[in-house]
């Protein structure tokens, strides 16, 4: 695992740039054991810069202009549904508790949709559903897909406490 250790700042690199599982594993030539192992410690260090961070920010009383909370960037697929479209789906590329970004799924500054995150995972299956209003649109990312952030205006908090949960198992933030 010594090896592995040594090439956790490129496999994050990897991770955030979109390539998959088992292209990075046969990069790195680790076993589906020790890239979750390398996943989880990614996890662990980011959740312990996370509280350090809000310490500070709290400890600084600057709070109201700051940004609330870190950008939390998805390294497995997630997939959102969106009520108004049936049928249509969309990928999360980054969530927060109160915004997300969506890839896939059309929308106009100002519409109100609400969504459903879906995401199965070795933690088991977690699913939020929330209204969100579309803030701001990008025609096209870099590989020619819709892409537009969405703040989160209304969620149950069965749906919050579920959304927090795929965001601590399945993000590395900011």
């Amino acid at each position: 695992m010594t090896s592995v250790k040594l090439h956790v700042k490129e496999i994050l690199h990897d991770i955030r740039e979109g390539l998959g599982d088992v292209p990075i594993m046969e990069k790195y030539q680790i076993t589906p054991g020790q890239y979750m192992s390398v996943l989880e410690q990614l996890r662990d260090i980011e959740i312990a810069r996370q509280r350090h961070a809000l310490m500070t920010k709290t400890a600084s009383h600057d709070l109201p202009h700051l940004r609330a909370l870190p950008r939390c960037y998805i390294f497995r697929d997630v997939t959102v549904f969106d009520a108004k479209s049936p049928g249509k789906e969309g990928k999360v590329n980054d969530v927060t508790e109160s915004g997300i970004q969506v890839t896939g799924i059309m929308a106009e500054i100002g519409e109100v949709r609400t969504f459903t995150v879906v995401s199965d995972h070795a933690g088991g299956r977690t699913k939020a559903t929330f209204d969100a209003v579309c803030r701001w649109i990008k025609t096209e990312d870099d590989f020619g897909e819709y892409v537009a952030g969405y703040e989160i205006t209304k969620i149950s908090n069965d749906s919050l406490l579920r959304l927090k949960r795929l965001i601590q198992e399945l993000t590395l933030c900011d």
